[in-house]
């Protein structure tokens, strides 16, 4: 396991934000796909992370899920297993894409959706553990995520508050980021429901005496709150307006799906963003903190030149 904890709140002071591009399975189980995604992921300006899935389908499937046809365009076996392990990557080349991501320069992490999983993960140094929103109501799963001592992205789909609330107290040792989530695929706009980012704020957290303990080493303020969740936002949608949306609500953690073509073959592509769109929110992220300025209203000095030569009284 790595022996150094990923520092969120000093990685965000710096780079402004964390942008992880989720390439979960849509890889579609071949690992130079997966490498040529990387590879593109490099050179999009302000991608902090890429993201991969792993699952052990004995834990995550039951037998009837297991044996259900699956035949339809995107599907990769004739049965629902068969398609699910067609799309899953082995050990060895989780720790080759965990190696290659990081001489790249980029951080590596996965989420994981079962314990054999967790454990595998842990095993290799994953620096960050993402639990999914069909795992946050897993209470055995979360207490071994919170003995690990690995920091925690925790998505909010398919959820309310009372399930929040339990998973954020189980995890409240090592959370770092509470990831708004609607769990449909593609989501539409309408259904983000981005301003509960405002809730999450109120509710579970107060940045600015957090901040302070941070900084001022305050042991009795640390102990006091705990944990220092950054808001995050994780779209299914299309577009990419709305990162700009939940920027302006708090969120400071983004996550979106990313894919080389939204027609491949496979199920998320659709929902997943090309690189073009990665792009287009990193780009448009940046320009939404520049744009923001201060609550303050005066002459800039770039205005004088134009005031001398527009305004006819002065």
């Amino acid at each position: 396991m790595s022996t150094e904890i990923f520092n969120l709140k000093k990685y965000i002071d710096i780079h402004d934000f964390f942008i992880t591009a989720d390439i979960g399975q849509n890889h579609n189980g071949d690992i130079n796909i997966a490498k040529k995604m990387i590879d593109i992921l490099t050179n999009i300006n302000g991608v902090s992370a890429v993201k991969f899935f792993k699952r052990d389908l004995d834990l995550c499937l039951n037998e009837e899920q297991k044996k259900k046809p699956y035949i339809n365009p995107n599907s990769f076996g004739d049965t629902y297993l068969e398609h699910r392990k067609a799309l899953e990557l082995s050990e060895y080349e989780f720790i080759e894409l965990k190696q290659y991501t990081e001489k790249k320069g980029l951080i590596w992490y996965s989420t994981a959706s079962d314990i054999n999983s967790l454990y595998f993960l842990a095993k290799i140094g994953c620096p960050i553990i993402k639990i999914p929103s069909m795992s946050n109501t897993d209470i055995e799963f979360l207490k071994e995520v919170a003995k690990l001592n690995i920091p925690v992205i925790l998505s909010s789909g398919m959820s309310d508050l009372k399930i929040m609330d339990k998973a954020i107290d189980i995890l409240k040792d090592v959370l770092i980021s509470i990831m708004q989530c609607t769990a449909v695929y593609p989501c539409p706009d309408s259904k983000l429901n981005l301003a509960v980012l405002k809730t999450y704020q109120e509710r579970y957290i107060n940045t600015v005496l957090i901040d302070d303990a941070l900084e001022n080493n305050n042991i009795e303020i640390i102990n006091q709150w705990g944990y220092h969740p950054y808001l995050g936002f994780s779209g299914h949608h299309t577009g990419v307006c709305p990162e700009i949306t939940a920027y302006h609500f708090g969120a400071r953690t983004f996550e979106r799906h990313f894919t080389l073509n939204r027609a491949m073959k496979g199920t998320d592509h659709p929902a997943s963003l090309e690189p073009k769109g990665m792009d287009n929110v990193c780009r448009y992220l940046k320009q939404a903190k520049e744009s923001i300025g201060n609550s303050n209203k005066y002459i800039l000095p770039e205005e004088i030149p134009f005031m001398n030569k527009l305004r006819k009284v002065l």
